[in-house]
């Protein structure tokens, strides 16, 4: 039968009309799901691009290290057998953000920057069998520890400068720019290492040296008595980190407004902290820098304690204005004592001082999904101050440690060899409460995929940090083993597309894993 042009016409029409409606019921469909919270059963949620997924590493020392060390070589293992690749570019891929606090800024800091470091991982995933020999040798052996620990008797910053140098095997002054030292699987990232600014007050005020004291004010006004304020460091990594802004600024509001009061001197210099000037242009940064403010966990120490003028420094020194404001910093507190270079130097510390997870500079940041690598030692302060809005640093309505417990989307390892260890893996699904001192907004649905790692050394773990002890071996082989043991690999398949939103793995789980 013929049809006539116009018959034609109007048939091409409707189709182009039909097929306009099907788009636009698409189109509403996503807007729908883009609503809802991240869901098993609302597989578009999680396509990349429509989402922001974070992976965030816990503080805690060399135990942190090596918890996350273990757990991704055993993941790595898994993915070599499954798939025949053992390495952190696929294993990472997903992520948009990489955060870390103290150890865990450590940890995610050395996969970043030093090919030493991340080739050691990504060989223990090749060979899990020796991946226990492979970390104590090549990350923390004996000697590494006892030049940390000798360099530590200066200042903070030496110790990391010898960690920097004996466990990541980089010389010489790297800047977060440099991308020669960056590593093929962060590029393309953003960075966040969280510390915290110290506050001080009248009272307590914060050692410079044995006569020279300050004190920041008008933070009261903002503070509800908190005395340190959380803040991040961030920065994307690529070929033109070493010119580029800030993604994030330090911190928000409350880094407004804020003024040094010198005590003992400095007092014609006393003025305006423009924290979020100082950090406009990380690529600049040195990596021991930001390393060191990040875990100086001790930074508790140099705040009211004004009387011992020998004790080290175990703060985090800024100078701004300057091409390397930590090094500068650092110079100027620590060894040259220059007065008008001091007076300008202010603080940072450990992270944990507000945020040990990372978590909650990861909502800040605009996560929905976040991969959080947690260390059982301390876990439950850490999880009772991001459930606890009253708290001050609090970023949820809904209490952590309850959701975790409640979820029906948990699974647990045991240890398959003596060494006593257990790695909880269990997915939460919470509701921000508002924060100003994360400027986290009230009301956004966000998916924790959490990786609770327990062990033997948890409560004794500082003590292994001494040379000689290998501890932390022992503790990376027997998280290996049990995560790549063969009963526990459908747990580390789903493990591996739902926290690493790695699609190869979706149709190969065998049982659903809800116990």
């Amino acid at each position: 039968r013929i049809q006539s042009p116009f018959m034609n016409y109007v048939a091409a029409m409707l189709a182009v009309a039909l097929l306009a409606v099907a788009l636009l019921a698409v189109a509403l469909l996503e807007v729908s799901l883009l609503k809802q919270p991240v869901s098993r059963s609302s597989p578009s949620r999680v396509l990349r691009g429509k989402v922001t997924w974070a992976v965030t590493f816990e503080g805690n020392g060399q135990l942190a290290e090596s918890d996350y060390a273990g757990v991704v070589a055993g993941l790595l293992a898994v993915s070599k057998e499954e798939k025949g690749t053992a390495n952190l570019s696929s294993l990472l891929e997903a992520f948009d953000y990489v955060v870390g606090n103290s150890g865990g800024v450590w940890y995610s800091g050395m996969l970043a920057y030093s090919e030493k470091v991340r080739s050691a991982q990504e060989s223990m995933g090749s060979f899990p069998e020796r991946a226990g020999a492979i970390w104590n040798q090549e990350v923390f052996s004996s000697e590494d520890v006892a030049a940390m620990l000798e360099g530590g008797k200066t200042s903070w910053y030496d110790a990391i400068e010898e960690m920097k140098r004996t466990s990541a095997g980089l010389l010489g002054h790297i800047e977060l720019g440099n991308i020669t030292a960056m590593q093929s699987w962060v590029k393309g990232k953003i960075w966040l290492m969280a510390v915290s600014l110290p506050t001080g007050s009248r009272s307590e005020r914060i050692r410079v040296n044995s006569t020279l004291t300050y004190a920041i004010n008008n933070w009261q006004e903002v503070s509800m008595g908190n005395t340190y304020i959380p803040a991040v460091i961030s920065v994307k990594l690529d070929k033109n980190t070493a010119d580029s802004p800030a993604p994030f600024p330090i911190c928000g509001e409350q880094c407004k407004q804020l003024k040094m009061v010198h005590y003992g001197g400095c007092e014609e210099s006393s003025g305006d902290i423009n924290a979020v000037q100082a950090f406009s242009r990380p690529g600049r940064f040195l990596f021991t820098g930001v390393l060191t403010s990040s875990s100086a966990y001790l930074m508790s120490n140099d705040i009211g304690n004004v009387s011992d003028g020998e004790s080290v420094s175990q703060l985090a020194w800024v100078q701004p204005g300057t091409t390397h404001p930590f090094l500068s910093g650092e110079e100027a507190v620590v060894y040259h004592h220059s007065s008008e270079d001091v007076c300008k130097s202010f603080a940072l510390g450990d992270g944990a001082y507000t945020d040990n997870t990372g978590i909650a500079n990861a909502v800040a940041a605009g996560a929905d999904v976040v991969t959080a690598f947690l260390n059982g030692d301390s876990l439950s302060t850490w999880l009772e101050a991001l459930s606890d809005p009253s708290h001050g640093y609090g970023v949820f309505k809904e209490s952590l440690q309850e959701s975790m417990q409640n979820s029906q989307e948990r699974h647990t390892i045991y240890n398959v060899t003596e060494n006593r260890i257990s790695v909880t893996f269990v997915i939460v699904r919470v509701t921000t409460a508002q924060s100003l001192w994360f400027d986290v907004s009230e009301g956004k649905q966000v998916q924790l995929n959490l990786i609770v790692i327990e062990g033997f050394l948890d409560a004794t773990w500082y003590w292994s940090v001494y040379p000689g002890v290998k501890s932390f071996g022992w503790l990376v082989q027997s998280l290996v083993d049990s995560v790549a043991a063969s009963e526990n690999r459908e747990v580390a398949k789903w493990v591996l597309s739902e926290f690493f939103g790695q699609k190869d793995f979706k149709n190969q789980l065998d049982v659903p894993l809800y116990p």
